[in-house]
């Protein structure tokens, strides 16, 4: 048997209302049973956070519910800006179990999130701001608790709705970061294989064969070694700085672009990071064998100071100046250090301020149009 011990007691809206409450913020009265408004005042700015209840079976049409809602949160915003606040903040909260018609609610100016009740799922699309004070935390505290409501004990050989709803979660955040995690774990098991074999000649034969250099491309045209290079790293300290950064940075970036145009960005960003190093070494007369998957890093830090610069309230925490420092210092460092090959490090960068332009404004413009 199946114990429910919080979800068949108290409705979702009815658990996030007392949170908030208990978090202190501020309410609206709005005389109504599925929907309430809370704020704050901070930094001479307002922030609201409307939650919204959608019922299906109600009599009313979507659009005739969508209309009375707007109107409430219309007035709401005006009675502020009588007040004398002009920088009004609104976070819609619409929970259902119909994703598609909460979608309906979406409008440009506000940020929209909606909460799956079937699955107690908080979902918050590409397009969308992931940070809102601290309303996410309160509500994954709501989600966490009615999840533990549940008893994980088999029925019928049957896993009990709480596990299922965990491991829905866990899949549904790992879907954001699943190109990532694959890329790393491969340079980890290559890695491996390179150098924790007994025989040195494994390792010099992963180089020799999979390294790039002018002579390799130009003379040779073994072409394969654009993609290999990225994934064989020099000693356990490359591969860790290489990847503490990827998994850090990466999975910003792949989140909210798609895993789709993140792969996009990784490779030809590792590509084009080793086409400019080639034609440096060449400049140079330099016949150097380069390894190592910065370059596409490099496409990655490029593409998130472009999220960063369009999402510059959702990214306080990190600052673009910030970013940049760490961009500038790692490529001075290198310049002064033997072995670097900053002109990948530079080609990268430069692919990825280009490159994430196109695919972020990419990835918003699919999330508007998901919405019409």
């Amino acid at each position: 048997m199946i114990n429910r011990l919080n979800k068949g007691c108290e409705t979702m809206i009815d658990s996030l209302t007392r949170e908030f409450r208990n978090r202190n913020y501020d309410e609206i009265e709005i005389n109504s049973h599925n929907s309430f408004v809370f704020y704050q005042v901070k930094d001479e700015g307002v922030y609201i956070i409307s939650l919204f209840a959608y019922a299906n079976n109600t009599e009313n049409s979507v659009a005739d519910i969508i209309d009375v809602y707007n109107k409430i949160i219309t007035q709401i915003k005006w009675n502020f800006i009588k007040e004398g606040y002009r920088n009004i903040n609104v976070l819609h909260v619409i929970i259902s179990d119909n994703i598609s018609l909460a979608k309906e609610f979406i409008k440009d100016s506000d940020t929209y999130w909606i909460i799956n009740e079937s699955t107690d799922q908080l979902v918050i699309f590409e397009n969308q701001k992931s940070e809102f004070l601290d309303v996410k935390e309160n509500i994954e505290q709501v989600l966490d608790c009615r999840d533990s409501g549940y008893s994980s004990i088999y029925q019928d050989g049957r896993v009990s709705d709480g596990i299922l709803n965990k491991l829905k979660k866990m899949l549904s955040n790992m879907s954001g970061m699943m190109i990532t995690c694959c890329i790393l774990f491969m340079n980890v098991v290559i890695f491996i294989i390179m150098d924790w074999s007994y025989d040195w000649s494994v390792y010099n034969s992963f180089v020799e064969q999979g390294g790039i250099s002018y002579d390799t491309i130009i003379h040779n045209h073994q072409y394969y070694r654009f993609l290999t290079h990225m994934f064989l790293h020099a000693d356990i300290n490359h591969l860790f700085g290489n990847m503490l950064v990827l998994f850090f940075i990466g999975t910003q970036v792949e989140k909210r672009i798609g895993s789709f145009r993140y792969t996009i960005l990784y490779f030809v960003g590792g590509i084009v990071a080793a086409v400019t190093s080639l034609g440096y070494n060449r400049l140079h007369d330099s016949s150097m064998l380069s390894i190592g998957a910065s370059g596409a890093i490099f496409a990655i830090v490029g593409a998130l100071v472009v999220i960063i610069i369009f999402n510059r309230n959702e990214f306080a925490q990190i600052g673009l100046q910030r970013l940049l420092f760490f961009v500038a210092l790692t490529i001075f460092s290198g310049m002064n250090t033997q072995g670097i090959d900053n002109a990948a490090h530079v080609g990268g960068l430069l692919a990825g301020l280009v490159l994430g332009q196109v695919l972020y404004l990419g990835a918003k413009n699919k999330g508007k149009n998901n919405y019409s």
